[in-house]
């Protein structure tokens, strides 16, 4: 899993983010989900990381319909 702190980045490439609107979000090892954004333009994206307890968390980014999904290691 990749290590955050008390924050983390979402990056897009330009390919596959290129004029189109995408969701992000966080859940827990539960399956619970602790966080949401949607309808992001930016290829870059920033997630606050302080209110959630330590422990592992699946970040899930959908573009056009397509679900890709990145563990994610919050250590404070």
């Amino acid at each position: 899993p990749n290590p955050a702190e008390a924050e983390f980045f979402v990056r897009i490439s330009n390919g596959r983010a290129k004029n189109v609107l995408y969701d992000v979000a966080l859940y827990n090892s539960t399956g619970q989900l602790v966080y949401r954004q949607m309808h992001i333009q930016s290829l870059t994206t920033k997630i606050d990381a302080r209110d959630f307890a330590p422990g592992i968390y699946f970040l899930t980014l959908t573009i056009n319909n397509q679900i890709y999904s990145y563990p994610i290691s919050i250590t404070h």
